[in-house]
Order: structure tokens, then C-alpha cells, then sequence
């Protein structure tokens, strides 16, 4: 079952109508009717009278529905960027999209929702802007190419085959997916397309004259999905924050290589996939805008079982586990590593090889050849590969975006947070709370606006035509360099108030923080991440 890859999309005052686009005219057509009223839809409604003003545009596939305090909206993609071609198919990312409302104005909403409402919009936007979504008609692009082969005679439709951890629109599709489900007679299967968050980049290449297709994916999972310091550790279920799955591929023809085809068509494809997740216990930081948040490590009595049900996933999909952790051994993260060697201990598991590599430590000073001990340890598991060396220009590039780093994280990831958990989990009710509203007490939102003032009367005392000498000036200079500094300290002091934290979903690290006790460190953040799970295909 092919899923359409162009659609006329016919939106009049009454219906949204999808029709799939046929090189042959042969072909018997279908459709699917949306009434904008009720939500309601129908594969293969009646033709009805065509309204004098519908509107008529192109759409590459329907991304899918969300609810928001209007009503329903559908997202379409409305271009698309051929990034290139895997075996006989092709893999496109998402250029642009097209968010439909499918009630025709905002009157039945307050001017407190309308505010809310264009809030919450932004917050699409936001996300759907940011994100690299790629997506094809055929390839399975959510599954690697070992998953794909096991799959090899499964004649569901892509969607149900799909892997759900990397389906990104699973929740938006559910339209769609429910319709099917109830109606044996209305299979909307071919108009279910997954979308995968994900880095892709393929490539032609060639060895001594012998050319191949090298392809890297990176696909990001949408549980625990989230920014930096508000999406940390794992979940009663074993989901780890931020876990990502990357495979490299490498395919050649198959009467090239005198090798068996596999997989896609006439070619040979070989892969090999490593993941990365954040480390498998219940930890958290706490952002306060200093350059050091706080490390906090819960002891929390499930702890045990959610590392347990996080590798037997692991393991279950990806094989027996290579596990590299690359935090400090010593200082602040100390304890993270601490406590994540105690469980590999407590687990026991001959399946799971686990070393330490205190990243920092090893490769201070710039010796990134020093890497090369990892693949040293897992010598008879792993095919070592070379490495780079940084210069000068790296140095300050990652000076550079550790300084992005910090004022992204303090200052921009609340709203980010906000736009995944909008996009993936979050549903908006309309209980009058309005919980994207800055809810701080005045004085706190007021603060800022010293610097600003500060800022602005040190530049007049620059440019005033008066001597900078003067001790006019000097005093009235002085006194607002106090404000500044005061300003700072009290913004300093009250950091947490300034974070742009997320509003619609409560911080796990709240409820935590409440029901455990912790050991805490106020240090600066490293690398509390890991790498978990190498595996050849």
C-alpha cells in the first residue's frame, strides 16, 4: 500500500477535500472530505457542487490535526527538499507547511483565548520552523535497515509499521489512525504519512574509482523529548530524555559488488547504528540562570526498575550493549557517574559491556586522538575508526556556541520546551487558566527594566556635549552604574524567577523534588550524557 505523494488539497467555506494526484488518468481516484463544522470525514464521499469561491492548492502530504481553543487545524506540507535517494526511494524534508484553521474566524473565542490562541500558534510555528522533518512515500525512514529486514513480507500499511518512538506526528496523525481503526471500510491508510525529526544527509561518494551512496540518519525519539536541562534522565517506563538513534548506511549496486541484494531493489546496503540518550536514572538540573544550574540526583525506589526496563529495551531492539559514559569521574558529576555504575552493577547483565571514559580528563588540552582508547577497550567488539584533530578555529567556535548555549538555555528554552510538549503530548483546554501567561509578580518582571534605563543614561552621559569629566556627570554616571550593579545582583539572587521555563506540562524534577530526597551539586554542567548501544547490521 503506496502512500500518496501529491495531493490537490479543495478548501471551500464547508469541506476540506483531499484528492491524490495521478500521472495516469487511468487510474480509479479517491478522496477524503473534511467537514469543517463538525470534523467529521468520509473516504470516497458523493461528489457535491463545487463552491464559486474554493480554493485549490498542491500539498505534498498532510502532516496532521491538533485541537487548539478554536478548534481543530490541519497541517499540510506545502513544498518539499529532495535530500536524496536510498536504494529505489527517495527522502524529502519538509520546506514548508501550511497551518489550516477549520473554523472560518475567532469570534465565539474572549480577547483573553484570541491572545492565547495566536500564543499557541507561535508555538507551532516555532516548532515546525526549528525541527528538520524529514519523511518519504516508501522508505521506511523511522525503522534502521535491520528493523526494515525483519519486516520484509509484513504487508501492513507503512504507518502501522512504522516504529512509534520516531513517528514525530503520531498524535497529530491519530485523526486519521482512529478513523481507520473504526471503520473497516474507510482504510485512510494512504494518506497516513510519518514524519521522522531527524538529521539526514546523503551523499555519492567513491572509494579507488568505485562508487557508493553513503547516507547518515539521525532520528530523534518523541518520548521525553525536550531542550537541554528540561528534558533530563529516564521515566518510570525506561525512556530515556532525548534519546536519539543514529545510523550511517552504505549502499552499493548489487551486480557491482558480485553481493546479494538487500533490503531496497538491486542494491546491497550494510549499516551500522549507534544511540545516545541521557544517563538511565532520575536526575535533574536546575536552571537559574548562573553559568553552574544544579545537579540534582533523586532517590527515587524506581530507580531500579526503570534502568532494568530502559537496557531490556535496549537490548531487545538493538542487541548486547556497548556502554560508553562520558562524564567526569571526579568533581561535580562525580555522583551521576556514580550512581549509573552502581546500577550496571546491580543489573549484572553479561549482555551489557560498560566503561567509563572521563571524556574531559582524557582528552584535555586538545588530544582528541586520545578517543581512540575507547575503541582500544571494545577492540574485539568494534572496528576502529579514525578521528580529527581541532584547531585553533574550533577552540572558538565552541566558545562561541557555549555562550549561544547559556542565553538559549536560560532565556529561550522554556518556550521551546513549550512548542514540543504542544506538538506531542500536550492537549489545550479551555479552563480558563491560560497557562502560557507570565504569572511572576510585577516587581520581578519590572527588575529588567533597570538595565535597560542604566544602559540608556550611560549612553546619554557618553554623548553629552559636556566634558565626561564634569562632576555632574560623573555622579550621575556613577549612580546609575549602582542601579545596574544592584539590579544584577537582585537578578542574580532571584535567578529562577528570570528562566524561560516551560508552562504547559509540570517539570518532572518538580513532583521529584517534592517526593525524594536528593544529593545535590552546584557545579558547572559537563557532558551528562551517554552513549548507549553500538551495533553493526
Amino acid at each position: 500500500m503506496t502512500i500518496h505523494n501529491s495531493l490537490r488539497l479543495y478548501v471551500s467555506a464547508d469541506t476540506f477535500t483531499l484528492e491524490p494526484v495521478y500521472n495516469d488518468p487511468s487510474v480509479v481516484t479517491e478522496n477524503v472530505v473534511i467537514q469543517r463544522s463538525n470534523g467529521e470525514l468520509r473516504l470516497n464521499a458523493p461528489a457535491g457542487r463545487v463552491p464559486a469561491d474554493e480554493e485549490v492548492m498542491t500539498i505534498y502530504g498532510v502532516l496532521g490535526f491538533i485541537r487548539l481553543l478554536a478548534g481543530e487545524y490541519m497541517i499540510v506540507i506545502t513544498d518539499r527538499h529532495r535530500v536524496g535517494r536510498i536504494g529505489d526511494h527517495d527522502i524529502f524534508k519538509v520546506k514548508d507547511y501550511k497551518i489550516m484553521p477549520f473554523s472560518i474566524n475567532n469570534m465565539a473565542l474572549s480577547n483573553a483565548q484570541t491572545t492565547e490562541e495566536a500564543s499557541y500558534i507561535s508555538l507551532l510555528h516555532s516548532h515546525l520552523r526549528s525541527g528538520a522533518f524529514h519523511f518519504s512515500y516508501g522508505y521506511e525512514l523511522t525503522h534502521t535497515l535491520q528493523r526494515q529486514s525483519d519486516l520484509r513480507g509484513n504487508t501492513l500499511p507503512m504507518w502501522e509499521r512504522a516504529d512509534e518512538r520516531f513517528f514525530w506526528n503520531y498524535r497529530l496523525q491519530s485523526k486519521f489512525i482512529e478513523h481507520t481503526r473504526r471503520h473497516k471500510d474507510q482504510n485512510l491508510s494512504n494518506f497516513i504519512l510519518p514524519i521522522v525529526n531527524s538529521f539526514v544527509e546523503i551523499n555519492s561518494v567513491a572509494i579507488n574509482g568505485k562508487p557508493f551512496i553513503f547516507a547518515l540518519i539521525s532520528r530523534r525519539s518523541r518520548h521525553r523529548a525536550g531542550t537541554r536541562y528540561f528534558s533530563r534522565g529516564v521515566d518510570v517506563d525506561g525512556n530515556v530524555s532525548n534519546f536519539n538513534e543514529t545510523e550511517q548506511i552504505v549502499v552499493v549496486e548489487s551486480t557491482s559488488s558480485g553481493l546479494k541484494p538487500s533490503v531496497s531493489g538491486n542494491h546491497v546496503m550494510v549499516a551500522h547504528v549507534q544511540t545516545r540518550g541521557s544517563i538511565p536514572v532520575f536526575w535533574t538540573q536546575i536552571n537559574n540562570i548562573k553559568y553552574t544550574p544544579k545537579l540534582q540526583i533523586f532517590e527515587n525506589p524506581q530507580t531500579e526498575n526503570a534502568f532494568r526496563k530502559h537496557f531490556e529495551s535496549q537490548k531487545r531492539l538493538y542487541g548486547p550493549q556497548l556502554v560508553i559514559n562520558l562524564i567526569n569521574k571526579k568533581g561535580y558529576e562525580g555522583p551521576m557517574g556514580a550512581a549509573f555504575s552502581k546500577q550496571i552493577d546491580v543489573l549484572s547483565d553479561p549482555q551489557i559491556k560498560y566503561y567509563h571514559f572521563d571524556f574531559h580528563h582524557e582528552c584535555s588540552k586538545m588530544r582528541w586522538h586520545r578517543v581512540s582508547l575507547v575503541l582500544d577497550h571494545f577492540h574485539d567488539d568494534l572496528v576502529a575508526q579514525g578521528t580529527g584533530n581541532r584547531t585553533k578555529v574550533g577552540a572558538l567556535r565552541d566558545l562561541e556556541n557555549s555562550i549561544v548555549r547559556y542565553f538559549k538555555n536560560n532565556f529561550m528554552d522554556g518556550a521551546r520546551q513549550d512548542a514540543y510538549d504542544l506538538f506531542l503530548l500536550y492537549d489545550v483546554h479551555d479552563g480558563g487558566s491560560h497557562p502560557l501567561i507570565d504569572h511572576r509578580p510585577l516587581q520581578f518582571k519590572l527588575v529588567p527594566l533597570l538595565l535597560v534605563v542604566g544602559f540608556a543614561m550611560l549612553t546619554a552621559c557618553a554623548i553629552l556635549p559636556e566634558s565626561l569629566a564634569s562632576s555632574h556627570i560623573l555622579l550621575f554616571a556613577s549612580f546609575w552604574v549602582a542601579v545596574m550593579a544592584y539590579t544584577m545582583r537582585f537578578i542574580v539572587a532571584h535567578g529562577v524567577h528570570y528562566v524561560n521555563w516551560p508552562r504547559l506540562v509540570p517539570l518532572d524534577s518538580d513532583m521529584s523534588l517534592r517526593q525524594y530526597p536528593s544529593v545535590t551539586s552546584e557545579a558547572k554542567l559537563g557532558t551528562a550524557e551517554v552513549e548507549l548501544g553500538w551495533k553493526n547490521e
